[in-house]
């Protein structure tokens, strides 16, 4: 067996608010081995985020975690700021959602990633505009653009100027935080494609942080689906996409189009998620699920392991049939009552 780049285990991050603490992220398990890519997946507030955030070590100052982030034989979560600003942008990159705030309005891109690459590394100026010519290359942009501003850029340019500058101390995990939100399909496209050839030609080990499956259906091997700061099902992205066992990924599939590219009538999960101040007992997933009964109203589901590597927290695995056929009808999510579907 390999060993892992990066494991987290039992990862727990809270944020203080007037209300109390808000549990973001909670009991969360995550392995990563060099070259594999991986997607987290869920809807806005389930904590991808914030766990990104936490292996960066990029939280406010009123939040805190728990648990483990072990990096290359190193918890994250224990070592001075110092040794932490060695390993971001070296080790671990990070290309954000934002691009247009990522990048300083007022310096030419070519100079801010000559910036980068000389705060960490002893080269010369030269050196440096020579690796972020290379570096624009790969991305697919002119080297000529490296001596315009950011906002000479079109908001596709932007995002491939951020992918070039995460590269460019050539990192063994590359963060992605919703890389192509404010894109177009077509530029998006384009991004996913580029970002496909980049990890297959740098070997680099990628998290791809997406509401969006078919993102994570195009770019990664394995797969991990967050719901209200709990993982709820993960696994190799075939199998859980094609076989889910939680009623919440089998919703999430029915919300976006067939990663086959079959056509069928969307079908949105009713109800939100719950306050992360005060968590329901149980499933939290129980209040907009289907097929809740007394049990997941009452404790939380162990993680079972349904096939090798294929891990779904809920207390009903053994009616995964039943249940995947249901989910598929729109009647199935529109006609129960919340609170009273496990009477």
């Amino acid at each position: 067996m390999m060993n892992s780049l990066l494991d987290i285990k039992n990862l727990s991050t809270n944020y203080q608010s007037l209300a109390g603490p808000v549990r973001a992220v909670e009991d969360v398990n995550i392995t990563l081995n060099p070259g594999e890519s991986l997607g987290l997946v869920g809807e806005s507030g389930c904590g991808k985020t914030t766990i990104i955030k936490s292996i960066m070590r990029l939280l406010p100052k009123d939040a805190t975690s728990t648990g483990e982030i072990i990096f290359d034989d190193k918890n994250l979560l224990e070592i001075s700021n110092s040794d932490m600003r060695k390993i971001r942008w070296d080790r671990i990159s990070i290309v954000t959602q934002s691009a247009m705030n990522s990048l300083d309005p007022v310096y030419k891109v070519g100079d801010q990633i000559v910036e980068a690459i000389r705060t960490h590394e002893s080269v010369s100026k030269q050196e440096a505009w020579k690796r972020a010519e290379e570096l624009f290359e790969i991305v697919g942009v002119d080297k000529d653009r490296l001596h315009e501003y950011p906002h000479q850029y079109s908001g596709g340019m932007r995002q491939r100027a951020i992918i070039a500058m995460a590269l460019a101390l050539n990192p063994d995990l590359i963060v992605a935080d919703e890389p192509t939100t404010a894109l177009d399909v077509v530029v998006q496209a384009q991004i996913l494609k580029r970002i496909r050839e980049i990890q297959k030609r740098t070997k680099s080990s990628m998290i791809m942080v997406t509401h969006d499956i078919s993102v994570v259906a195009e770019t990664c091997q394995k797969v991990v689906v967050m719901y209200a700061g709990k993982v709820v099902e993960s696994g190799s992205v075939k199998e859980v996409f094609e076989e889910p066992h939680h009623p919440y990924t089998m919703g999430l599939k029915n919300a976006f189009s067939d990663i086959k590219g079959e056509k069928f009538e969307l079908i949105s999960i009713p109800g939100y998620p719950p306050d992360l101040v005060n968590p329901p007992k149980g499933c939290r997933f129980a209040e907009r699920c289907p097929f809740a009964t007394d049990i997941c109203y009452e404790t939380t589901p162990d993680n079972t392991e349904v096939n090798n590597g294929h891990i779904a927290a809920c207390h009903h695995v053994d009616k995964v049939n039943e249940m995947r056929e249901e989910a598929k009808k729109r009647e199935t999510w529109s006609n129960f009552d919340k609170g009273v579907a496990h009477k």
